[in-house]
């Protein structure tokens, strides 16, 4: 009886021992996304969980991670903290080609693994406030976004066209995105400008709480935008996109990159796209913003992509 006690105990130890040593050979691929209240930390979390269910190939896994947006990640690609991170489109291509705030510190190791939805510059303004438009922000108190985000750097590209600093302004917000609510509620703000994808949950909450309206850019001023900075586009943030928004919203929009460095391991990438691809679907249904996009679509290759995705690309097509 001793006898066969002992032996189902070390049975079962080296079971237990085999299953530890296993589990400790996971290979995790870390992936900064946004912040908790933003799109791309959700849906980088859904395609890290679909990504862990079904791999099969190998022992790796993915983790969203939260951050500060799109310039912490580029930084923690480029320090080796983040091993893949969602970058806005213009970003991308400014880092790559060592354009802008990064002339004479080019990263040509980044890659582009596949693009995710498009971000919308966005203005919400309190109803009664006579704000129309962009040109009516002056002498307001407005919200611009946390710095290091996409959002705030488009903004602050914005800002700079028009000449306009922060002492043109009533007050001006700097917080994380979570706290637009609150903001609009408590009023503390008159307008909010902010980069994003929708439906978004946080002007779901905001439109139905604050007594605030969507606005739009003119036709003149989306123009110039689109003339003046790098890879955007017109776009549209359809009626109905949010309860009681009855018309059609006029501006531009960005894509969003999830971007890598050229030494992440080729098989990794090419199976970590694999099988995000054959489960778009679902994952489409899960996350509204990822809608009408795809994998591949218009800014995907404004620098090269991971040969794990040209590889797969290839033997797609």
């Amino acid at each position: 009886m001793k006898f066969c006690y002992y032996l189902v105990f070390t049975v079962s130890f080296l079971i237990s021992v085999a299953a530890y040593s296993k589990e400790s050979e996971l290979k995790m691929i870390k992936i900064g996304t946004g912040n908790k209240d933003a799109l791309a930390y959700p849906i980088l979390s859904s395609i890290c969980d679909t990504f862990n269910k079904n791999n099969t190939y190998s022992n790796v896994r993915c983790q969203a991670i939260a951050t500060g947006g799109s310039e912490d990640n580029l930084d923690g690609i480029i320090s080796k903290k983040y091993d893949a991170g969602v970058i806005k489109s213009d970003m991308e291509y400014n880092a790559y080609n060592g354009i802008g705030v990064f002339a004479g510190k080019p990263y040509r190791d980044l890659r582009t693994i596949f693009g995710l939805h498009n971000e919308y510059l966005t203005i919400l303004v309190k109803n009664g406030s006579k704000i129309s438009g962009l040109e009516d922000f002056k002498g307001r108190r407005i919200y611009v976004g946390n710095k290091g985000s996409g959002s705030r750097i488009m903004v602050d590209k914005l800002f700079a066209v028009n000449g306009w600093k922060n002492a043109d302004f009533k007050a001006v917000h700097e917080e994380s995105s979570d706290k637009i609510h609150d903001l609009f509620c408590n009023d503390e703000i008159d307008a909010a400008i902010y980069l994003i994808g929708h439906p978004n949950s946080i002007f779901v909450r905001t439109l139905k709480e604050c007594n605030v309206k969507l606005i739009g850019f003119s036709r003149r001023e989306i123009e110039k935008y689109v003339d003046t900075f790098r890879h955007i586009s017109p776009a549209v943030i359809k009626r109905g996109t949010y309860a009681n928004q009855k018309q059609d919203i006029n501006t531009f929009a960005s894509q969003l990159l999830l971007a890598t460095s050229a030494n992440l391991d080729e098989e990794t990438v090419y199976n970590f796209v694999k099988i995000i691809s054959e489960h778009y679907k679902d994952l489409q249904e899960k996350n509204p913003t990822l809608k009408d996009t795809s994998l591949f679509g218009s800014d995907v290759d404004i620098i090269p992509l991971h040969k794990g995705a040209v590889r797969f690309y290839k033997n797609s097509n």
